[in-house]
């Protein structure tokens, strides 16, 4: 048993990091274009593609709070507001990818998107209360 866990552990850290050279990163606050983003979601499984989207947020938050300063808090360079709204924009892709290219996923990779959107759903959530305490 413990091979197998040294296996499977070694076989999704080589997935992870050959999916995280060429995922779609929004570090650079720059969506990708659905069709990228499709063939993405096909060629991973789908623990990969959550884990990279949790480091990838985690990140994202991390930044934000560290460039968020009490001046930044009332303008319109909020780091924390423009985080949401690049996450909403996320989610509004995501799900433009399930309804517009329902004919091009599969049942698999749909559900994989479906998940993603429950995570991101939330992770936005976590992004409004923070902003919201500022």
């Amino acid at each position: 048993m413990k091979n197998l866990t040294e296996a499977s552990q070694v076989s999704l850290m080589k997935e992870f990091y050959t999916y995280a050279q060429s995922a779609p990163s929004t570090v650079g606050r720059k969506l990708a274009d659905k069709e990228k983003l499709t063939a993405n979601i096909s060629a991973n499984i789908g623990q990969i593609l959550l884990t990279y989207n949790q480091i990838e947020w985690t990140f994202n938050v991390k930044s934000a709070l560290a460039s968020y300063s009490p001046e930044t808090a009332a303008s319109n360079n909020n780091p924390l507001r423009k985080l949401r709204t690049l996450y909403k924009k996320k989610i509004e892709t995501y799900i433009q990818v399930v309804e517009q290219r329902s004919d091009k996923l599969a049942d698999r990779d749909r559900k994989k998107v479906e998940a993603m959107i429950i995570m991101e759903e939330h992770n936005r959530d976590v992004i409004d209360k923070l902003f919201a305490n500022k």
